[in-house]
């Protein structure tokens, strides 16, 4: 094969057989010397920044971080434990207080920090034992005052 070059060094007009096409060197190939365009991403050719477009400046990133959550076993032990001042709800909140309150602390134990609410599950702990304390006082105050009557007459 040869190569067409005008005498000039510019481009001339194209030779025949017009499949040759010009390089970027100024001169004519064949067409089975002509390399293979480059690959562009599957959107189309990479568009360069204009001098109107803001310069693009890389940030940094920090490392991930993991969101702490509150452990809700701990919150539920919170509130069963005061919901057990309520009369007729007092010995089923308790319970549900202190087991919430102690499976939350194993639980959050296990995550290594990652839950919080360890505070809210001792509140609750010791809240269910406050209220099972005063409860107990309360049942035992009441049969000591309690009037008991037999045959008819009541004595207090």
């Amino acid at each position: 094969m040869t190569q067409w070059q005008p005498a000039s060094g510019q481009p001339g007009p194209m030779p025949s057989p017009p499949e040759y096409w010009l390089a970027s060197d100024g001169n004519w190939y064949p067409p089975e010397q002509r390399p293979a365009p480059p690959p562009f991403p599957p959107y189309g050719p990479p568009v360069q920044p204009g001098p109107w477009d803001p310069p693009r400046i890389p940030y940094q990133t920090g490392p991930m971080v993991q969101a702490r959550q509150t452990n809700g076993l701990a919150i539920a032990s919170l509130i069963c434990a005061c919901a057990g001042i309520v009369p007729f709800l007092g010995i089923v909140g308790v319970i549900l207080g202190l087991v919430f309150g102690f499976t939350a602390k194993g639980q959050i134990k296990r995550t290594g920090g990652v839950q919080e609410g360890s505070g809210l599950a001792t509140a609750g702990i010791i809240i269910s034992f406050v209220v099972i304390g005063a409860w107990a006082v309360l049942l035992v105050t009441l049969s000591l005052t309690a009037s008991t009557c037999t045959d008819g007459t009541c004595s207090g």
